[in-house]
């Protein structure tokens, strides 16, 4: 139980550091549209929305998490 609790700990932890980055990153990128292109960029981020739902969807169906990635990565860097 004890490992279990440390693992969950650890995915709270690591979707707190993505989300993190994630909006960090957004906020040094973002530019704000002009009102004369405001309907475009929502169309943009409409479709954008829709990319990131059907991927993580995606993801969520197929199995592949971040861990894994994570994991591999350190494995090799381990093996090198």
């Amino acid at each position: 139980m004890t490992r279990d609790i440390a693992r969950l700990q650890w995915h709270a932890e690591l979707t707190a550091e993505t989300l993190a980055i994630f909006i960090r990153f957004w906020l040094t990128n973002h530019v704000a549209s002009p009102d004369s292109q405001g309907q475009a960029a929502q169309a943009i981020g409409r479709e954008r929305w829709e990319r990131f739902v059907e991927t993580l969807a995606r993801r969520m169906e197929t199995g592949s998490r971040l861990e894994m990635e994570i994991d591999r990565i350190g494995e090799n860097k381990r093996n090198s």
